[in-house]
């Protein structure tokens, strides 16, 4: 097919593809709304006896902990609540709609993934920021890729050929191949499904934050810093790159360094409930995937950054990996570090030759991150790391860590 063939039967693949379930859109509807009691939600729901036969097996679930079995349906809502109520729903909703991508194998699971965990993570965001309700950015963050799964259906092939190449810019070399790119996509679906615009809007520029959406849309910050983090866990989609707009990113959805500890809590409890939520969706273990908290033995870190933002950040993603911090400033008083991990962001000469003087004195191995790399000795032999640094990084570390012990 010519690249206009190609556009053309993605898009038109979606007329074939089934309505989003009436009762998740009256549910989104009805998101943020403080006056929705648990008797407008049963009235939503009952009408459907499969979503509430749904609806009474997860409250029945393990996760609740209740030494009595619920078996009115009204019970079940008020226990559930709007929120996981939302999430049940439109996740097997989606589900139906877009399950069987059964042409690329594998796929329609790691899209799951990185969506509940995007999910979790502006769900996170909002509960930390306040600006936008938590439901609100869980449903934009688990649809924020809708797009890759109806092309995942309509163009099989050339998606498993994107996918393979690993390009520095995906919707680039989508475009290229196929003549539109995910975030389109996704947004003329959403439309489709007559969801609301706010929605719409966050899906099509989750690859594309910036400042003048902080008051007109706020969601869509809020989702392109939630699609980041998700990347730390290691569910992604695309590999993970060096995303030099992430400080502006956490900056314009106000997260101080203050915030992020608690973020990354938060963001862990979030996952865990999530996942625990939607395995059933998927007819996973009640219990959702178990990660590791480290993949190999977990090593001592030092950051260095001249940015108290950017020092805050590495700390925060090493900790929510379940590796070991020494504070910069006690770092050579300390047990000796393992690595130090550098952000050269804006330090003066003197700043690196001390770096370089400290982990030389701890016996450190150097990890350059972010976008400012020197050229040179001894910087050329340093490893390196990206700013939105993962668990398959770190891992690679201890790794090396484990060689040079031998």
């Amino acid at each position: 097919m010519s690249l206009a063939q190609t556009r053309a039967h993605i898009l038109q693949s979606m007329s074939t593809l089934p309505p989003l379930h009436e009762v998740a859109r009256h549910l989104i509807s009805l998101m943020g709304d403080d006056r929705t009691s648990a008797m407008d939600l049963d009235r939503v729901i009952r009408n459907d006896q499969a979503l509430s036969a749904r609806v009474l097996k997860q409250a029945n679930s393990s996760m609740y902990g209740r030494s009595r079995g619920v078996a009115s349906l009204a019970d079940a809502v008020v226990l559930l609540g709007h929120g996981c109520l939302t999430d049940l729903v439109l996740g097997a909703s989606l589900d139906d709609a877009l399950g069987g991508v059964s042409l690329l194998p594998g796929f329609g699971m790691a899209a799951w993934d990185h969506s509940i965990d995007c999910a979790a993570s502006a769900r996170a965001l909002a509960r930390l920021t306040g600006a936008v309700d938590p439901d609100t950015a869980f449903v934009a963050g688990l649809m924020h890729d809708i797009g890759l799964l109806v092309i995942a259906r309509a163009a099989p092939a050339e998606l498993a050929v994107i996918l393979a190449s690993h390009p520095q810019d995906p919707l680039a070399a989508e475009r290229l191949a196929l003549g539109v790119n995910h975030p389109q996509v996704g947004q003329r679906l959403l439309e489709q499904w007559n969801l609301p615009a706010y929605l719409s809007e966050a899906v099509r520029l989750h690859h594309a934050p910036g400042r003048r959406h902080a008051a007109t849309n706020p969601l869509v910050n809020l989702v392109a810093l939630a699609d980041q983090l998700s990347i730390i866990d290691g569910a992604a989609l695309y590999p993970a790159t060096a995303n030099p707009d992430l400080f502006a990113l956490l900056r314009l959805c106000a997260v101080t360094p203050d915030r992020l500890p608690g973020l990354f809590e938060e963001i862990a409890r979030s996952r865990i409930d999530a996942r625990r939520l939607l395995a059933a969706v998927r007819g996973r273990p009640q219990g959702g995937e178990v990660v590791p908290a480290v993949d190999g033995a977990p090593l001592v870190f030092a950051v260095f950054a001249t940015d108290e933002l950017r020092q805050a950040w590495y700390e925060g993603v090493l900790r929510h990996l379940g590796h070991c911090v020494v504070p910069w400033a006690d770092v050579e008083s300390a047990a000796a570090p393992a690595w130090v991990v550098a952000d050269l962001h804006a330090a003066a000469p003197d700043q690196r030759t001390h770096l370089l003087h400290v982990a030389d004195r701890c016996g450190a191995g150097l990890a350059l991150a972010g976008g400012t790399i020197p050229s040179g000795p001894p910087w050329q032999d340093a490893q390196r790391l990206p700013t939105v640094t993962t668990r398959r990084c770190l891992a690679r570390l201890s790794a090396q860590t484990a060689l040079v012990a031998v």
